[in-house]
């Protein structure tokens, strides 16, 4: 049996018995909730009319789940991993290119702990410059982290505060650069083409 209970909205719910750790994630499901031996989740879209979640399902739902399992105790680290990853839906666009085994990644953050919540233009086009937001999901210790583009070979790129400002330019070489990120940190970078 579960020794604890758990409860989310909209990502991910964990729960430990001190020796295993359930992860429970689902992009369709809005409410999870584990407690003891049960297992609850609200598939039905019943939101109240003024939040504006009422979207078309042809009287039919659909709804999927993922679920792991790993040893040992509960790491809210690794349960926001699942959360982030598993619970959101893929994005599948079909088109007439192929994998071409030779091409290069656009954007690689090497770190255990470190994902990536933002990668927007910060204008009409990329031209204008980009956002990317990285968030540090180990709530125990600081992460070193190491980012390498291609694009950051020309322009600079600044460490700045959520709002854009207080900036500070990151030395890069050769497309990478490197950060240390707080626990549980959001940290905000700008890159500049000019």
């Amino acid at each position: 049996g579960l020794s604890s209970a758990a409860f989310s909205m909209r990502r991910s719910v964990a729960t430990t018995n001190g020796i295993y750790t359930m992860n429970l994630a689902s992009p369709d499901a809005r409410v999870l909730f584990v407690d003891q031996q049960h297992l609850l989740s609200n598939i039905v879209n019943n939101f109240p009319e003024n939040w504006n979640r009422r979207e078309a399902n042809d009287l039919i739902l659909r709804t999927g789940y993922s679920v792991s399992l790993p040893d040992g105790g509960f790491d809210s680290g690794q349960s926001a991993r699942f959360g982030w990853e598993a619970s959101v839906p893929l994005v599948v666009n079909r088109g007439w290119f192929f994998n071409d085994p030779n091409s290069y990644s656009s954007l690689k953050i090497d770190s255990e702990f470190t994902v990536l919540q933002a990668l927007r233009p910060m204008g009409e086009s990329v031209q204008d410059g980009i956002l990317i937001r990285l968030r540090n999901t180990n709530p125990n210790q600081k992460e070193q982290v190491s980012v390498q583009a291609p694009w950051f070979t020309r322009g600079k790129i600044n460490k700045t505060d959520y709002f854009g400002g207080n900036q500070t330019q990151l030395t890069v070489e050769n497309g990478k650069f490197k950060i240390g990120v707080e626990p549980n940190e959001t940290v905000t970078l700008m890159w500049n083409k000019k």
